[in-house]
Protein backbone atom coordinates (compact mmCIF):
# COMPACT_ATOMS: atom_id res chain seq x y z
CA UNK A 1 0.00 0.00 0.00
CA UNK A 2 1.68 3.34 -1.10
CA UNK A 3 2.12 6.18 1.33
CA UNK A 4 -0.44 8.93 0.72
CA UNK A 5 1.08 12.66 1.46
CA UNK A 6 -0.96 15.78 2.24
CA UNK A 7 -0.14 19.34 1.78
CA UNK A 8 -1.99 22.46 2.10
CA UNK A 9 -3.01 26.02 2.68
CA UNK A 10 -5.77 25.48 5.07
CA UNK A 11 -4.06 25.44 8.35
CA UNK A 12 -4.97 22.79 11.27
CA UNK A 13 -7.58 25.21 13.33
CA UNK A 14 -10.82 24.04 11.00
CA UNK A 15 -11.76 20.73 10.05
CA UNK A 16 -10.82 20.21 6.56
CA UNK A 17 -7.57 18.11 7.49
CA UNK A 18 -9.13 15.71 9.86
CA UNK A 19 -11.96 15.44 6.94
CA UNK A 20 -9.71 14.57 4.13
CA UNK A 21 -7.98 11.54 6.18
CA UNK A 22 -11.28 10.05 7.82
CA UNK A 23 -12.09 10.31 3.94
CA UNK A 24 -8.88 7.94 3.10
CA UNK A 25 -9.03 5.77 6.31
CA UNK A 26 -12.89 5.02 5.85
CA UNK A 27 -11.87 3.79 2.28
CA UNK A 28 -8.29 2.27 3.23
CA UNK A 29 -8.22 1.46 6.71
CA UNK A 30 -4.54 0.95 6.95
CA UNK A 31 -3.56 3.33 4.89
CA UNK A 32 -0.60 5.43 5.78
CA UNK A 33 -1.12 8.85 5.52
CA UNK A 34 1.94 11.78 6.17
CA UNK A 35 1.09 15.76 6.92
CA UNK A 36 4.15 17.38 4.95
CA UNK A 37 3.00 20.28 6.19
CA UNK A 38 -0.81 22.63 6.16
CA UNK A 39 1.07 25.89 7.44
CA UNK A 40 1.56 27.11 4.11
CA UNK A 41 0.30 30.80 2.97
CA UNK A 42 -2.56 30.76 1.76
CA UNK A 43 -2.88 30.60 -2.15
CA UNK A 44 1.34 30.95 -2.14
CA UNK A 45 1.92 28.44 -4.89
CA UNK A 46 6.16 29.10 -4.44
CA UNK A 47 6.37 28.40 -1.16
CA UNK A 48 4.14 24.85 -1.78
CA UNK A 49 6.83 24.08 -4.01
CA UNK A 50 9.27 24.91 -2.04
CA UNK A 51 8.26 22.53 0.70
CA UNK A 52 6.63 19.75 -1.19
CA UNK A 53 10.49 19.39 -3.77
CA UNK A 54 12.46 19.39 -0.78
CA UNK A 55 10.46 16.80 0.42
CA UNK A 56 8.94 14.05 -1.69
CA UNK A 57 12.29 12.33 -3.16
CA UNK A 58 12.52 10.93 0.86
CA UNK A 59 9.53 9.60 0.03
CA UNK A 60 9.34 5.85 -1.67
CA UNK A 61 8.56 6.14 -5.45
CA UNK A 62 4.87 5.02 -5.39
CA UNK A 63 4.24 7.45 -2.91
CA UNK A 64 0.75 9.99 -3.89
CA UNK A 65 1.66 13.36 -3.09
CA UNK A 66 -2.27 15.43 -2.58
CA UNK A 67 -1.61 19.08 -2.71
CA UNK A 68 -4.30 21.43 -1.71
CA UNK A 69 -3.30 25.04 -2.88
CA UNK A 70 -4.95 27.55 -3.86
CA UNK A 71 -7.90 26.26 -5.01
CA UNK A 72 -10.02 29.14 -5.92
CA UNK A 73 -7.30 28.94 -9.25
CA UNK A 74 -9.57 27.16 -12.13
CA UNK A 75 -10.90 25.04 -9.51
CA UNK A 76 -12.83 22.63 -11.88
CA UNK A 77 -8.78 22.06 -13.23
CA UNK A 78 -7.17 19.10 -11.25
CA UNK A 79 -4.80 16.98 -12.45
CA UNK A 80 -2.86 13.80 -11.75
CA UNK A 81 0.99 14.05 -12.49
CA UNK A 82 2.93 10.60 -12.81
CA UNK A 83 6.91 10.72 -12.35
CA UNK A 84 9.58 8.56 -11.59
CA UNK A 85 9.98 9.58 -8.12
CA UNK A 86 6.00 10.27 -7.36
CA UNK A 87 2.76 10.77 -8.31
CA UNK A 88 0.96 14.26 -7.80
CA UNK A 89 -2.34 15.34 -7.33
CA UNK A 90 -3.47 18.99 -7.45
CA UNK A 91 -5.32 21.68 -8.66
CA UNK A 92 -3.70 23.06 -12.19
CA UNK A 93 -2.23 26.15 -11.08
CA UNK A 94 1.19 25.41 -11.57
CA UNK A 95 2.50 23.94 -8.25
CA UNK A 96 3.34 20.41 -9.75
CA UNK A 97 5.38 22.45 -12.58
CA UNK A 98 7.57 24.20 -10.15
CA UNK A 99 8.06 21.11 -7.89
CA UNK A 100 9.11 19.45 -10.58
CA UNK A 101 10.82 21.86 -12.51
CA UNK A 102 12.67 20.40 -15.92
CA UNK A 103 11.64 16.79 -14.83
CA UNK A 104 8.85 15.59 -17.68
CA UNK A 105 6.01 13.21 -15.93
CA UNK A 106 5.73 9.80 -17.50
CA UNK A 107 1.67 10.56 -17.62
CA UNK A 108 -0.33 13.37 -16.62
CA UNK A 109 -4.42 13.10 -16.48
CA UNK A 110 -7.40 15.99 -16.37
CA UNK A 111 -9.70 13.97 -13.52
CA UNK A 112 -13.03 14.70 -14.13
CA UNK A 113 -14.87 17.31 -11.83
CA UNK A 114 -18.67 17.80 -12.11
CA UNK A 115 -21.24 19.48 -9.44
CA UNK A 116 -22.09 17.07 -7.56
CA UNK A 117 -17.94 16.87 -6.73
CA UNK A 118 -19.32 20.00 -4.08
CA UNK A 119 -16.98 22.58 -2.53
CA UNK A 120 -14.32 20.93 -1.66
CA UNK A 121 -12.60 19.02 -4.08
CA UNK A 122 -9.32 18.53 -2.37
CA UNK A 123 -11.41 15.42 -0.93
CA UNK A 124 -13.78 14.64 -3.31
CA UNK A 125 -11.63 14.33 -6.54
CA UNK A 126 -8.13 14.58 -5.53
CA UNK A 127 -7.97 12.50 -2.41
CA UNK A 128 -11.17 10.37 -4.15
CA UNK A 129 -8.09 9.59 -7.08
CA UNK A 130 -5.45 8.89 -4.99
CA UNK A 131 -7.53 5.86 -2.95
CA UNK A 132 -8.60 4.77 -6.06
CA UNK A 133 -4.85 4.99 -7.26
CA UNK A 134 -3.83 2.77 -4.26
CA UNK A 135 -6.25 0.62 -4.47
CA UNK A 136 -5.42 -0.34 -8.05
CA UNK A 137 -6.88 1.63 -10.40
CA UNK A 138 -4.53 2.21 -13.00
CA UNK A 139 -3.11 5.70 -13.30
CA UNK A 140 -4.45 5.83 -16.93
CA UNK A 141 -7.59 5.22 -16.00
CA UNK A 142 -8.65 8.06 -13.03
CA UNK A 143 -9.05 10.73 -15.78
CA UNK A 144 -8.59 12.27 -19.26
CA UNK A 145 -4.62 11.81 -20.78
CA UNK A 146 -3.10 14.58 -21.35
CA UNK A 147 0.14 15.95 -23.15
CA UNK A 148 0.77 18.74 -20.85
CA UNK A 149 -0.61 20.89 -17.76
CA UNK A 150 -0.24 24.43 -16.50
CA UNK A 151 3.47 25.52 -16.69
CA UNK A 152 4.38 28.08 -14.14
CA UNK A 153 8.18 29.15 -14.85
CA UNK A 154 10.74 29.75 -11.85
CA UNK A 155 12.10 33.43 -11.42
CA UNK A 156 15.30 33.67 -11.57
CA UNK A 157 17.64 36.61 -9.40
CA UNK A 158 18.11 39.86 -11.23
CA UNK A 159 21.90 40.18 -11.37
CA UNK A 160 24.31 42.50 -12.95
CA UNK A 161 28.36 42.78 -12.40
CA UNK A 162 28.16 44.09 -8.86
CA UNK A 163 24.91 43.02 -7.28
CA UNK A 164 22.71 39.82 -7.17
CA UNK A 165 18.61 40.26 -5.76
CA UNK A 166 16.51 37.42 -3.95
CA UNK A 167 13.32 36.97 -2.85
CA UNK A 168 12.21 35.54 0.19
CA UNK A 169 10.39 32.62 -0.81
CA UNK A 170 9.84 30.66 2.84
CA UNK A 171 10.05 31.71 5.99
CA UNK A 172 10.64 28.39 8.63
CA UNK A 173 9.21 27.85 12.14
CA UNK A 174 12.50 29.44 13.87
CA UNK A 175 11.81 32.61 12.04
CA UNK A 176 14.66 31.64 9.51
CA UNK A 177 14.53 33.73 6.26
CA UNK A 178 15.02 31.42 3.15
CA UNK A 179 15.77 32.69 -0.47
CA UNK A 180 15.53 31.73 -3.96
CA UNK A 181 19.62 31.65 -4.61
CA UNK A 182 20.60 29.09 -5.24
CA UNK A 183 24.57 27.94 -4.39
CA UNK A 184 25.75 27.19 -7.25
CA UNK A 185 24.25 30.76 -8.81
CA UNK A 186 25.92 32.15 -6.20
CA UNK A 187 29.48 30.48 -7.16
CA UNK A 188 29.28 31.52 -10.44
CA UNK A 189 28.78 35.00 -10.19
CA UNK A 190 30.54 36.11 -7.04
CA UNK A 191 33.74 34.03 -8.42
CA UNK A 192 34.99 34.42 -4.52
CA UNK A 193 34.64 38.29 -4.45
CA UNK A 194 34.27 39.99 -1.09
CA UNK A 195 30.18 40.59 -0.75
CA UNK A 196 27.51 42.00 2.22
CA UNK A 197 24.19 40.39 2.29
CA UNK A 198 21.63 43.09 2.86
CA UNK A 199 18.69 41.74 4.87
CA UNK A 200 17.11 45.67 5.03
CA UNK A 201 18.74 48.49 3.80
CA UNK A 202 21.00 48.97 7.00
CA UNK A 203 21.42 45.33 7.90
CA UNK A 204 23.80 43.70 6.33
CA UNK A 205 26.03 40.30 6.73
CA UNK A 206 29.84 40.23 5.39
CA UNK A 207 30.05 36.80 5.88
CA UNK A 208 28.81 33.23 4.29
CA UNK A 209 28.84 30.65 7.28
CA UNK A 210 29.29 26.78 6.54
CA UNK A 211 26.67 26.02 9.63
CA UNK A 212 23.95 27.42 12.15
CA UNK A 213 26.70 26.83 14.61
CA UNK A 214 27.39 30.47 17.11
CA UNK A 215 28.63 31.10 20.45
CA UNK A 216 26.14 31.91 23.18
CA UNK A 217 27.54 35.68 23.45
CA UNK A 218 26.48 35.89 19.96
CA UNK A 219 22.71 35.77 20.36
CA UNK A 220 20.71 37.78 18.34
CA UNK A 221 23.64 38.35 15.75
CA UNK A 222 22.64 37.87 11.77
CA UNK A 223 24.57 34.52 10.08
CA UNK A 224 23.63 33.69 6.47
CA UNK A 225 24.61 30.30 5.14
CA UNK A 226 23.75 27.97 2.20
CA UNK A 227 20.64 25.47 3.81
CA UNK A 228 20.58 22.12 2.96
CA UNK A 229 18.44 22.54 -0.01
CA UNK A 230 21.76 24.70 -1.53
CA UNK A 231 19.61 27.75 -0.84
CA UNK A 232 20.69 31.03 0.89
CA UNK A 233 19.73 31.42 4.20
CA UNK A 234 19.08 34.10 6.70
CA UNK A 235 19.10 33.25 10.49
CA UNK A 236 19.67 34.91 13.92
CA UNK A 237 21.29 33.19 16.41
CA UNK A 238 18.57 32.29 19.17
CA UNK A 239 16.40 34.69 17.71
CA UNK A 240 13.75 35.49 14.63
CA UNK A 241 14.88 37.32 11.56
CA UNK A 242 11.71 37.72 10.57
CA UNK A 243 9.70 38.82 13.68
CA UNK A 244 12.53 40.82 14.57
CA UNK A 245 13.05 42.65 11.13
CA UNK A 246 10.03 42.40 10.04
CA UNK A 247 10.88 40.24 6.94
CA UNK A 248 7.96 38.34 4.99
CA UNK A 249 7.65 36.21 2.17
CA UNK A 250 8.70 38.26 -0.91
CA UNK A 251 11.50 40.25 1.02
CA UNK A 252 14.45 40.82 -1.14
CA UNK A 253 17.56 40.07 0.09
CA UNK A 254 20.59 41.87 -2.14
CA UNK A 255 24.14 40.75 -2.54
CA UNK A 256 26.41 43.54 -3.10
CA UNK A 257 30.17 42.23 -4.16
CA UNK A 258 33.20 44.09 -3.35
Amino acid sequence: MPIITLTSDLGNKDPYIASVKGYIYRHIPNAIVVDISHSIATFNIAEASYIVKNAYKEFPSDTIHIIGIDASYEPMNLIGVKTRDGIFFAHDNGVVSLILESELPLAVVYLPFSEEHGIFPFKSVLAAAAVKLALGTPFEQLGEIKNDYYQLANVYPPQDEFMLKGTVIHVDVFGNVVTNIHKSLYDRVVKGRNVRVYVTAREYISKISTNYTMRKEDSGSLMCLFNNNDLLEVAMHRGSVSNLLGIKLGAVITIVFE
